[in-house]
């Protein structure tokens, strides 16, 4: 489910679960495998993450969470922000190549990121409040770290998407560009830039930079996710995606 190649000093994970690089549980603890593998390497200088075919990530898988009880879903929330922490807290940079579509939990990795590059007509968001369902991933902390909290809950309470354009003005992603491969092409550069540098200086960058007040709005967060889909409106939401209709909330 994700491809990794090392070349040098860079490696490249790639995202490949069809249709849409759904974020399953399972896909997200090789997540957290592959960094693993990344770290015991002790050459890699720069991670380039990004997805295969079409999309970035699409979303979480939602079929998943309908065979989940709420305290399994607690514990995959929590589970997901252990993989997604550590990314963000990563020694080297991870840098998000966003195409397509970076929706729901695939904003929430992108946004576990440092850099976040995207074409100018990709399309990011956080549409769980569609489903009757919330972000459960923190993507509502991370949003407001990059877009303020005004533009955050605006976000995530119309469940409204903004294009790489828009997220490049708002801050959200760092540049936007008019093709694939021109992101990919200006990926390659920089992360030829950054392999040019000593790998102390690296690390020692990133570990100024981590964020260090991230807990408690997680665990807040993970009780919330799990007990939201216990609701009727939950079930309705994530029943309707499954059938294709528009859900009836109460």
């Amino acid at each position: 489910m994700i491809n990794m190649t090392i070349n040098d000093k860079r490696c490249t994970l790639t995202l490949d679960r069809p249709k849409a690089n759904a974020l399953s549980a399972e896909l997200v603890a090789q997540l957290g495998e592959k960094l693993d593998a990344v770290e015991a390497d002790g050459t890699v200088k720069v991670v380039l993450l990004q997805g295969e075919g079409r999309f970035f990530s699409a979303g979480a898988d939602i079929k998943e969470f309908a065979l989940r009880s709420a305290e399994e879903l607690e514990q995959q929330s929590r589970d997901t922000h252990a993989v997604f922490n550590r990314l963000e807290h990563f020694n080297v940079p991870v840098i998000a190549l966003i195409k397509g579509a970076a929706l729901g939990g695939g904003l929430e990795l992108a946004m576990s990121c440092h850099i976040r590059l995207s074409t100018v007509d990709a399309q990011l968001g956080l549409p769980e409040i569609n489903l009757g369902v919330m972000p459960g991933y923190s993507g509502i902390r991370r949003l407001k770290s990059h877009v303020g909290t005004a533009k955050a809950l605006e976000m995530a309470l119309t469940g409204q998407a903004v294009s790489g354009a828009e997220a490049e003005v708002m801050g959200l992603v760092t540049k936007a560009f008019p093709t694939e491969d021109d992101m990919v092409r200006y990926a390659e550069q920089l992360s030829s830039t950054i392999e040019g540098y000593s790998l102390d200086s690296i690390q020692g960058i990133m570990a100024v930079s981590a964020e260090t007040e991230a807990e408690k709005s997680d665990d807040t967060e993970a009780r919330l996710f799990g007990r939201i889909f216990d609701t009727d409106n939950a079930k309705e939401g994530v029943q309707a995606f499954i059938a294709k209709r528009r859900p009836d909330f109460k």
